[in-house]
């Protein structure tokens, strides 16, 4: 079996995208969930330094990131259907929760 490198590497702990095999998803600095970020009095008196969704293609080795990182953003729940990648956005500084 030949393991080809990821460009650049970047010790990420990835996950299969659910629907297909091709790309994995890492949501960066995610190790909190949505229910604590909205219920812990911590993270209601402060900001949430954001999470940042990236893609790893385990063909080429690639990596993408669609969106730059944001203070009160959170992604999450990764999946891909009919040739599409859908997730979870929440905007938690404005209470907003977006299917994209």
């Amino acid at each position: 079996m030949k393991f080809d490198k990821f460009s650049p590497v970047t010790g990420n702990d990835l996950t299969i995208v659910q629907g297909q095999s091709r790309y994995g998803v890492d949501c960066q600095d995610s190790t909190i969930d949505i229910y604590d970020l909205t219920t812990d009095k911590y993270w209601q008196d402060n900001p949430f330094p954001g999470n940042q969704l990236v893609f790893f293609n385990f063909q080429t080795g690639q990596k993408f990131e669609p969106m730059s990182r944001k203070e009160n953003q959170f992604f999450f729940s990764v999946i891909y259907q009919n040739g599409y990648f859908y997730f979870l956005h929440a905007q938690l500084d404005q209470d907003q929760l977006t299917e994209l």
